[in-house]
This record gives C-alpha cells, sequence and structure tokens, in this order.
C-alpha cells in the first residue's frame, strides 16, 4: 500500500513536469539575504525579513519549457492572505527563459508593510495549452518599525459628531452702503438750497417768516419729520441694524409726505401772488 501511494505520487509530480511549468532555478533576494529555489520542490517555506533599510525585492526565475512565446499570464504578487493582492508584471526573457523583477519597497502598499507577515506568489498561465504554476515564493515578515508607521484609513464605522456653529446675523451693512447714502443726501441738499436762491433770491429769510407764520401746523410738522430722520440716521451709525432703520424711515415718509405738501402749496401760493 505505501509502495503504491509513492508510486502515485512520482507519477503525478512527473505528470505535471510535463505538462505544467516549472522553476529549473531562481533566487528572491532583500539586500545580502537571498532564497534561492531549484526544480526540486520543498514544503518548506522560507521567510525574509524587511524593515526601513530595505530598498527592493529582486526576483529572478528560470522555467523550463519550450517557449515560442511570452505565457499568457505572468505576475509576482504580495499578499496578507486576507484578500488583499498585488500583483507586480515581470519581464520575461524567451531566450534565456528567465523571469525577472524589481519591486521597490517605495510601491508596496503601506497596509501590506503594516502586516505582521506577507506572501510572495509566482503564478505562471497559457490559455493554450492549459498549464499553469502557482508557487509561493517567500514570506516576508516586516518590521516593527514599519508597522508602527502605518496609519490607518477610516473608511466606514461610527464617525465623531460634526458640530456647526452658524454665524450670527450681521449687525451693520457693508461701510460703502452708508457712505453712499450720505453722498446723496448731500448732494440733495445742495441741490435744494441752489434751487431756493434762484426762485426765491435774497429775500429768502422774510419769505421762510411768512410762510411759517401763515400755515404754522404744517411748517412744524414738516420740521419735525426732517428732525426725525436726523435721529433715525445718527441711531443707525449708533449700531442701529438697517432694517429698523429703513423701517423707521419708512413710517417718518408718511408725515412727512403730507407735512411737506401742505408747505410747498403754500410755497406756490406766494409764488404765484409774487412773494415769492
Amino acid at each position: 500500500m505505501k509502495i503504491f501511494s509513492v508510486l502515485s505520487f512520482v507519477f503525478i509530480y512527473c505528470l505535471s513536469t510535463v505538462l505544467g511549468y516549472t522553476i529549473v532555478d531562481g533566487s528572491l533576494k532583500i539586500g545580502k539575504d537571498a532564497i534561492h529555489f531549484g526544480e526540486i520542490e520543498t514544503q518548506e517555506v522560507k521567510q525574509l525579513s524587511i524593515d526601513q533599510s530595505t530598498e527592493k525585492i529582486e526576483v529572478q526565475l528560470k522555467l523550463k519549457d519550450d517557449f515560442k512565446k511570452s505565457p499568457n499570464q505572468l505576475v509576482v504578487t504580495i499578499s496578507d492572505g486576507k484578500g488583499l493582492v498585488v500583483p507586480y508584471f515581470p519581464r520575461f526573457s524567451i531566450d534565456n527563459k528567465e523571469v525577472k523583477l524589481t519591486i521597490p519597497l517605495k510601491n508596496i502598499p503601506e497596509k501590506l508593510k503594516a502586516q505582521e507577515k506577507v506572501y510572495v506568489t509566482f503564478v505562471a498561465g497559457d490559455q493554450s495549452n492549459n498549464v499553469q504554476l502557482s508557487k509561493l515564493l517567500a514570506e516576508l515578515r516586516p518590521s516593527g518599525e514599519l508597522t508602527a508607521s502605518y496609519k490607518r484609513v477610516e473608511r466606514f464605522g461610527t464617525k465623531p459628531e460634526i458640530h456647526h456653529v452658524f454665524g450670527e446675523d450681521p449687525k451693520t451693512v457693508n461701510p460703502i452702503v452708508p457712505i453712499v447714502f450720505s453722498a446723496v443726501g448731500a448732494v440733495a441738499l445742495l441741490i435744494l438750497l441752489v434751487s431756493w436762491k434762484i426762485t426765491i433770491g435774497s429775500d429768502m429769510l422774510g419769505l421762510a417768516s411768512h410762510i411759517v407764520k401763515s400755515n404754522p401746523l404744517a411748517n412744524v410738522g414738516f420740521l419735525l419729520s426732517l428732525a426725525g430722520y436726523e435721529y433715525v440716521f445718527i441711531q443707525y451709525y449708533l449700531n442701529t441694524s438697517i432694517f429698523k432703520t429703513l423701517l423707521h424711515g419708512f413710517i417718518l415718509a408718511v408725515p412727512s409726505i403730507y407735512f411737506g405738501s401742505r408747505v410747498l402749496r403754500t410755497l406756490h401760493q406766494y409764488h404765484k401772488t409774487g412773494r415769492a
């Protein structure tokens, strides 16, 4: 029974050697340390260490086959054995039947270098003759420095509560707004004084006295409304909001228009009689 088991193993090994790719010679080097491979397969998986001083991982393999073209699939993978696999594609020489690959340490993802151990695997295959080879070349053990330097990226899970502080409502408008309002008011006052001087002439004070005496209620109301506007503007400059300023301005507009129209009507009558 034992003889039959041994013969079966030898037969299967010979058949796989004929039908599949075989590594005749090769090595995996990390600095001065190296692992060598031969045609005789062993179950032992050798280990190498990598640290921050490691610059690169060099893989050089020689295959046994009559190659007329490069295999369809030729790849060296580094994985953590839990689903994270990173492929690297080596150069292949048909004449020498050699596979060469250099992997700089900086090209290996930080998450792989943070694992306790990672695996280097060589995979070769060809769809035309349905042959393939998958061989675990080495087990790499990252140093504590590489593991400690890795910062895990938070992707899913409970996140800290977001607190947003909303800014307060603006108490005043842009400074250009009151400047424009003041300029418009100054220009309007200047136009008013010039127009009075042109229409009334030099007897402005005497005419004003006659107008006030003829309709005192309208004149007092009009002057009080103008004083109210001055008060509103002064309060605005004392940090009253623009919205309250506009509200008070609209309220004062009613008596200003009413009493102002009465004053202007009296002035018009004086103008018709030639006294203005």
